[in-house]
């Protein structure tokens, strides 16, 4: 009767069916029989998506672009031992988790076809995250940091990576790196239209399920933004030119009532960034007459957002939120002096609007250390590619990316934008691409 299995190669995707069909026929019956209705679902779901990315990696990819900005989180707030503000659970989670093992499967079963890439990035963002595990630990053993919370987060930090590795390993060709970022936009145009719809009804625009989080909503507007404007320059396409205009603008009116200063800050060193690497006079032309006519065309709750930052308050000439903000860097930063090289952990500060700030009070020298030399490798990477590629499509992603880049860095002054999941999984999904372009490049250089 098992004949037919003689036949079959070890490492065939048929037996990869054979193995997954009755893995799932067993789930759905243990499912349906020893747990409640709403759980048998999700776990049957889980797996039919399981095998369909397993053999159609793309699809898993699509499906996790859209649910970075489309899907719902769930606070825990409660549900964890000193829990804060900023603990969440989301689809893309189990996403991508799904993704990860689906990629491991197809390694195993199609070795002679898909292989791990060598990244200058791996033993950065291992040393990065080690330092954090660490310091993590170290703050659990002071009492600074609960565990749950602490490792909740590095998880979080560690899914992100995930999203890195599995790109670059698996995207090979420049069409895919195409197809990917088609898929951005698309999302991006669904999102641009609910914040549209959303001014005037709201104070301040956020992405869908995200009410109150508008520096997230601005911070990935100032990446897809540079993404726009790299595909603008790169194509000789009026139709394309055109559309990206149209989203351009479509997209600006949402991310003005985001009132996120942060993202407005972002938005002008992108473009600024983008004059520089492609001498556009035309674009210099929109920055110049953006700031100078802005008293003039910009919305009165903008203007009133931006002058509330200097409207002086005890003694200061910033606004109340922006003494509190130098109130708690300050403060983080002494705690910082109690435990200069590892900090003390992950969580284990109060939440301090600056990445860098809090990333010095969680992990001390030695993880702001490894951060930037995460930073450097990138900005080295990214920067050959720029300077030496001469492919016009590879040379302007890689301009669209150091603008992004730039943007999002100065981003996290004020924000905590390298936790922030729906600026971050989009960010290290096209730093995968990025990166793939900067491998295809420098094998074709070396030849």
């Amino acid at each position: 009767m098992l004949y037919p299995l003689r036949n079959i190669n070890r490492g065939s995707p048929e037996l990869f069916f054979i193995f997954a069909g009755i893995i799932l026929a067993s789930i759905f019956i243990l499912a349906v029989f020893l747990i409640s209705p709403v759980l048998s679902l999700a776990i049957t779901v889980a797996a039919v998506f399981f095998i369909i990315t397993f053999l159609k990696l793309e699809v898993g990819f699509t499906i996790l672009i859209f649910s970075m900005l489309l899907s719902p989180e769930f606070n825990l707030m409660g549900a964890l031992p000193g829990a804060f503000r900023g603990v969440t659970l989301r689809v893309d989670d189990l996403l991508l988790g799904v993704i990860f093992f689906a990629f491991l499967a197809r390694m195993a079963l199609m070795r002679s076809k898909v292989s791990f890439k060598y990244s200058p990035l791996y033993l950065p963002l291992g040393v990065y995250m080690f330092i954090k595990i660490i310091a993590t630990l170290w703050g659990i053993e002071k009492g600074s940091v609960y565990p749950m919370t602490g490792m909740f987060f590095i998880l979080k930090e560690v899914e992100f990576l995930l999203i890195f590795f599995v790109v670059y390993n698996y995207v090979r060709e420049k069409q895919q790196v195409k197809n990917f970022l088609i898929i951005f936009l698309i999302m991006t145009v669904i999102v641009g239209i609910y914040g549209f719809a959303q001014i005037g009804k709201v104070n301040r625009v956020a992405a869908p399920f995200d009410t109150g989080e508008a520096n997230t909503f601005g911070g990935f507007l100032v990446l897809m933004y540079a993404c726009i404007l790299g595909i603008l320059f790169y194509t000789e396409s009026i139709k394309v030119r055109v559309g990206m205009i149209t989203l351009s603008v479509l997209l600006f009116f949402p991310f003005l009532f985001t009132l996120s200063r942060s993202s407005y800050l972002g938005l002008v060193l992108t473009l600024l960034v983008f004059f520089l690497l492609t001498r556009n006079r035309g674009l210099l032309f929109i920055l110049f007459f953006m700031l100078i006519l802005s008293p003039w065309w910009l919305p009165e709750e903008v203007i009133s957002r931006i002058t509330y930052t200097f409207s002086g308050y005890k003694g200061y000439h910033l606004g109340p939120s922006a003494v509190s903000r130098l109130g708690m860097w300050r403060y983080t930063l002494r705690m910082w002096l109690e435990s200069p090289l590892l900090g003390h952990g992950v969580t284990g500060v109060r939440l301090v609007d600056n990445y860098y700030v809090r990333l010095l009070g969680e992990t001390g020298i030695l993880g702001l250390g490894a951060f930037f030399w995460v930073i450097s490798v990138i900005s080295k990477c990214v920067w050959k590619l720029y300077r030496e590629t001469k492919d016009r499509f590879t040379h302007y992603f890689a301009v669209a990316y150091i603008a992004g880049f730039v943007g999002i860095l100065a981003h996290a002054i004020t924000t905590n934008t390298f936790y922030i999941v729906r600026i971050m999984e989009p960010f290290w999904f096209i730093t995968g691409l990025m990166m793939v372009l900067w491998k295809k490049d420098s094998e074709l250089t070396e030849r």
